[in-house]
């Protein structure tokens, strides 16, 4: 429907150029002549529109560009797209969530790969139990409390791929008795890799079970997601030592994350039909950091969408009135040859159409061609923690439709608002037949 919308207003706006310009081309003329009279203070109040609507292009694409970051950053977190819960684990305390787990994920994960609605929708599903316990350093004698991410060694390699390797290597396919812990949890015990440490863990008939286990990797959390800090495992070690064969959530990985709300869709209504007690979330209600982040960046866009409509308003209207107040002496002429106040409204309506194809055009070509430089290699961000440039920011514009909105449909909406006035002072001008 935006869409539609767009493209009527556009066509309009096309139609009353292509007329004036073809049919009536003498009027065109005349209106040259005026822009021309006033031509250094016009061209420096169209540059101006211009520069803001540039500066909105930016901002809206360097914005959908930390968005996407920030939506990948948050999948790769060992979250995924979607995640799939018991109803209750969400509200269970820490000590509780054991009693609210997934006990045929299998049966799921089958429910959902031999879907018709998901097929190619989902790049990868991985079960994954969520547990806490202590672990010790026998060398040392030092302990502190973890939180545990049980998952298939190959499926923590996607989801848990910002979560950086800095010593060591990712969970064994090989060598299920081995763990990875984040460098937050390594150092407070004083593990390295190729460390031997001890797991005090409670399981799930209440009882407390010892492992010992070897230190395979050290790596740098993505996000924090525990105050004591974060342990991997191979979720088949896990369930013998919780003696168990559920899962906390099942995790899914999308093949287009713009697409999570069609998948969300389907998989609720699998849930329905079948009366599964399962919940299913989105990641970008899994954490409320992210949440508010991405809703404080929407304002922030919003603040300069507004902003923009209301210089570009202003500043438009400042031309017409400039224009159309230099346009008195030669009114009597224009009366004198058949002029109306009706023909001197439709000159000025023609002239705030064809400055904001003049704005649209200008703002277009400016922006594609920074747009196609600055996507050559990306706008490099220097970084707090190295002082380097070691993030690269692009200009991403994924909808074509938001794109149009802002380069097109909003000049032409800001110049229809500005001519509200010009017009009215036309039309109650009184014209002088003598």
């Amino acid at each position: 429907m935006g869409i539609l919308l767009n493209v009527i207003i556009l066509s309009l706006a096309l139609i009353v150029v292509l007329y004036t310009f073809l049919v009536k081309y003498t009027d065109t003329k005349y209106l040259f002549l005026i822009f021309k009279n006033n031509f250094r203070i016009n061209v420096f109040v169209l540059i101006i529109i211009i520069f803001f609507y540039v500066f909105s292009f930016l901002c809206g694409g360097f914005l959908n560009h930390l968005i996407i970051q920030l939506e990948e950053h948050t999948a790769r977190t060992n979250i995924g797209h979607i995640q799939i819960y018991q109803k209750g684990y969400l509200d269970s305390s820490r000590n509780e969530s054991m009693k609210y787990l997934i006990e045929k994920p299998l049966e799921i994960i089958t429910l959902l790969n031999e879907n018709d609605d998901l097929n190619g929708l989902i790049s990868n599903i991985a079960e994954q139990l969520v547990f806490s316990g202590s672990i010790h350093n026998e060398e040392k004698n030092t302990s502190t409390y973890f939180r545990a991410i049980a998952i298939e060694p190959f499926e923590s390699i996607k989801f848990g791929a910002y979560d950086l390797t800095i010593s060591g290597s990712d969970l064994s396919k090989v060598n299920h008795q081995e763990i990875t812990l984040d460098s937050k949890l390594a150092s407070s015990v004083g593990l390295s890799y190729s460390s031997k440490a001890e797991l005090r863990i409670i399981d799930s008939l209440g009882r407390e079970t010892k492992t010992n286990t070897r230190v395979r990797g050290i790596f740098q959390a993505g996000a924090k997601s525990s105050d004591f800090g974060i342990l991997k495992i191979p979720i088949e070690t896990a369930r013998k030592i919780l003696k168990t064969s559920s899962a906390s959530t099942v995790s899914l990985f999308l093949n287009d994350a713009k697409k999570t709300e069609q998948t969300l869709a389907i998989i609720n209504s699998l849930i329905e039909q079948h009366h599964f007690e399962l919940e299913v979330l989105p990641w970008y209600e899994l954490s409320d950091h992210v949440s508010e982040t991405i809703k404080f960046f929407s304002v922030i866009f919003l603040f300069i969408k507004v902003l923009t409509l209301i210089i570009s308003f202003s500043l438009i209207g400042l031309i017409l009135m400039i224009n159309t107040e230099s346009r008195h002496n030669d009114i009597n002429v224009l009366a004198s040859i058949g002029a109306n106040q009706f023909y001197l409204a439709r000159m000025v309506i023609f002239e705030g159409i064809f400055l904001a194809l003049i704005i649209s055009f200008l703002s277009f070509i400016i922006n594609y061609s920074i747009y196609y430089l600055i996507n050559i290699n990306g706008l490099s961000i220097p970084s707090e923690k190295t002082g380097g440039n070691s993030y690269q920011a692009y200009i991403v514009w994924d909808k074509w439709s938001d794109l149009v909105l802002i380069l097109v449909i909003f000049p032409i909406i800001s110049t229809i608002a500005a001519l509200i006035y010009p017009v009215y002072k036309m039309l109650c001008v009184r014209v002088n037949f003598r």
